[in-house]
This record gives structure tokens, C-alpha cells and sequence, in this order.
């Protein structure tokens, strides 16, 4: 039970990182920001391609939004994942 617990926290933990990769797929391909450009706002006139990635990563990962709570998450969830596979997975083999 415990090892079934643990694969499936193991596979929790990577669900931040396909959320990552496909939001910055989507802001490349969709573009990233609002149609209409609003004086005073947070948010950018619409980008698309590479422009549209880089700031799509800065307010995920700019500490004064979402990074205060992106940043540490990102890091449990890799600390985890090679503790994981580290310590659990090798008592597997033997």
C-alpha cells in the first residue's frame, strides 16, 4: 500500500511541469496577454512566438505573483521526484 501511494505521488509531482511546458506551447502558438491593450494594466498588449514565451514565464515565475507560490512548489516537486527515485526505486531491484 505504501509503494502505491508513493508511485502515485510520485506521478502528482510531475503535473506542474506538463502544465508548464503545455501553457508555454499554448502562449507560443496562441499568444500570450489581451486583445485590447488597457492603460495601466498588468497584463500586455497580445504577443505571439518567442516574445510571447518570455513574458508568459516572467509572471508565472516573477515572485510578486504567482512565483511565491510557483517556485517553492516546483522545487518540492523535484526534491521529491529524485528522492523518489533515488531511495524507493532501488529497493525495487533488489
Amino acid at each position: 500500500m505504501k509503494r502505491i501511494v508513493l508511485k502515485i505521488l510520485f506521478i502528482l509531482s510531475i503535473i506542474p511541469y506538463v502544465l508548464l511546458i503545455f501553457g508555454t506551447i499554448n502562449s507560443y502558438i496562441n499568444g500570450f496577454g489581451s486583445t485590447k491593450e488597457v492603460v495601466n494594466s498588468i497584463w500586455p498588449a497580445r504577443q505571439y512566438g518567442y516574445s510571447a514565451v518570455k513574458t508568459y514565464l516572467y509572471y508565472v515565475f516573477y515572485p510578486n505573483m504567482f512565483g511565491q507560490i510557483l517556485i517553492p512548489l516546483f522545487l518540492i516537486c523535484i526534491i521529491y521526484q529524485i528522492v523518489y527515485l533515488i531511495k524507493f526505486r532501488k529497493k525495487k531491484g533488489k
